[in-house]
């Protein structure tokens, strides 16, 4: 089985050394959205080292950096959820309060004379000037 994840070297342009963890991923995800001119660089340099070169792969510090850097990708991968949930929510208000003003013109240019009548009648002392009642 192909190595997927582990120390990589510029995962990030910005991170000489970290952890991968799931390097196709991150090749299809630099693929798609880095610009153009970034992607052959990018790609060159991003590699896993072979998890028997990595320095002190039995120590407690790098099983420390494996266990926690786990529950920092889980989190993350929950945060990129709760975002794209959050996107699509926006997308589905924003397409239901257009919808709802289009209607809302619809109607109030359908029915502005009954709707002042009525107003005229019901609220003679309002002080509504077309903007604001203060």
């Amino acid at each position: 089985m192909r190595q997927n994840s582990g120390l990589a070297h510029c995962v990030h342009h910005d991170i000489h050394w970290e952890y991968c963890y799931n390097y196709q991923k991150r090749v299809e995800f630099i693929k798609e959205n880095k610009p153009k001119e970034e992607q052959e660089l990018r790609l060159k340099l991003f590699k896993l080292l072979p998890n028997k070169l990595v320095p002190g792969r039995e120590s407690a510090e790098w099983k420390a950096c494996i266990k926690t850097g786990k529950s920092y990708n889980k989190a993350l991968q929950s945060r990129i959820m709760a975002w794209e949930a959050f996107n699509k929510a926006t997308d589905d208000y924003n397409e239901a309060l257009n919808a709802y003003y289009e209607a809302w013109d619809a109607y109030f240019s359908k029915y502005t004379e009954e709707l002042q009548i009525l107003h005229n009648k019901m609220f003679p002392d309002c002080p509504w000037d077309g903007e604001s009642i203060f």
